[in-house]
């Protein structure tokens, strides 16, 4: 609220903050306080103008903040406590969207200085701000962990940029103000992420295309670290064309991109979200290959797993669709033969020493499927041209029979996402 201008009291008064209420965004500043002389409101000095012109101008800004240049006044300052006032004068835009306190407070100004304008970006070199640490945040990470563990920080954060800068721990002074902090760097964070995809898929064949990029991290098996207390890694994600590629560190260039801890095709892999939970951290999940090397991962947040699950689907999509068949060496009643996932045309078996097919059913004829493991593989058939109810049992041996079953999930997954995109929002493959 305010109080004074032209026609008030005669022959007129200066504009005065009379009241500000806790919580709003004028208050959330820290440095607008009651008694401060009002010199000018988005750029407009307010000498002459009545109240209602001046209640005017704050109330027709277009844009979600409002630029204040204020004075304090001498006689007022009594009225302000020490502790939260710094000396001299400021100036001052509130984003009403974006409150973000606490974490990182107003510079002090120099006691002799009347006011200090708006800092912008151009402007970080003034003698009002210093500027002690700079970060990109493409491809960077921010996290609320002690690095290594599951123990979370109490309303603070800390951030890492892709070539190991650290921001440092960052302090916040309260929940809402950490969570505004953390939403909103992730969210900067994601759209560079998007910006270096779209970047350079320009460069890549349609098949190789990158549908993800981000840090996650990975529970390590003990003995790992020399600290008994540290349990997690840094590991960079990338989902690349029909690839899963996990890394160290983010590639920067294509011979990086050859430099993975481990790769996989996707369509021989498992994303599983209903996991037992190790220990404290909440957003984890699983990457199982039909290798048997199972990797447990935590994000830092439910949106995050939530975008890395879809970009995780699109890219069994898009993989499957793209390969459309494979084929397995196998043994089929003692002969050696070759069964074939075909997107289009379902399962069939190839004799080898008759170089015929034998035997073909759709998927959606498979009743169910069972394995050991190891090498068995038994598949159960409807057989329309039979009867509704004639089922047909067919056993097989496969040096690489969890590679079928991986395969097999992977072409469910798409061909229920080709009959129905919305399937997987409403019930997630666990």
């Amino acid at each position: 609220s305010i109080k004074g201008g032209a026609g008030t009291g005669g022959q007129g008064a200066p504009v005065v903050v009379s009241k500000v209420i806790p919580g709003f965004p004028a208050a959330q500043t820290g440095q607008i306080f009651v008694g401060d002389k009002i010199l000018e409101v988005n750029g407009t000095n307010v000498s002459g103008l009545t109240h209602e012109e001046v209640v005017k101008l704050l109330k027709d800004t277009s844009g979600p903040s409002i630029s204040l240049i204020v004075q304090q006044e001498p006689q007022m300052a009594p009225m302000r406590s020490p502790s939260k006032r710094h000396s001299g004068s400021y100036a001052e835009s509130t984003e009403g969207s974006i409150h973000l306190k606490g974490a990182l407070k107003s510079p002090s100004v120099d006691r002799h200085s009347r006011y200090s304008s708006l800092v912008k970006d151009d402007e970080l070199r003034s003698s009002s701000w210093k500027t002690i640490n700079r970060l990109p945040l493409p491809m960077a990470i921010v996290t609320r962990f002690l690095w290594g563990t599951d123990k979370i920080r109490s309303n603070a954060f800390e951030l890492r940029t892709v070539d190991g800068k650290k921001s440092g721990i960052i302090h916040c002074e309260d929940g809402k103000a950490l969570e505004q902090w953390v939403k909103h760097i992730e969210h900067h964070i994601e759209v560079l992420n998007k910006k270096s995809i779209k970047m350079s898929n320009k460069y890549l064949h349609p098949s190789e295309h990158i549908t993800f990029i981000g840090w996650v991290e990975e529970r390590m098996p003990d003995g790992y670290f020399e600290d008994p207390k540290l349990k997690w890694e840094q590991r960079f994600l990338i989902l690349k064309g029909s690839d899963v590629c996990i890394f160290e560190s983010p590639p920067l260039n294509s011979e990086e991109l050859d430099r993975c801890v481990s790769m996989y095709k996707i369509y021989e892999t498992a994303l599983r979200t209903a996991i037992k939970h190790r220990d404290r951290r909440p957003h984890v999940f699983c990457i199982d290959s039909y290798q048997g090397q199972s990797h447990y991962f935590s994000v830092q947040s439910v949106h995050q797993l939530h975008q890395l699950e879809s970009a995780f689907y699109n890219s069994i999509y898009k993989a499957v669709t793209s390969v459309q068949t494979r084929t397995f060496a196998c043994s089929f009643e003692g002969r050696p033969a070759g069964l074939v996932l075909d997107f289009k045309q379902g399962f069939s078996l190839y004799d080898i020493p008759t170089k015929k097919y034998i035997w073909q059913f759709s998927f959606e004829d498979l009743v169910s499927s069972s394995d050991d493991g190891k090498m068995r593989l038994e598949l159960i058939f409807r057989n329309p041209e039979k009867g509704k109810e004639f089922k047909e049992t067919k056993e097989m041996e496969c040096d690489q029979v969890l590679s079928i079953v991986y395969t097999l999930h992977a072409f469910y997954i798409t061909l229920m996402m080709g009959i129905d995109p919305e399937f997987l929002k409403a019930s997630p493959l666990d």
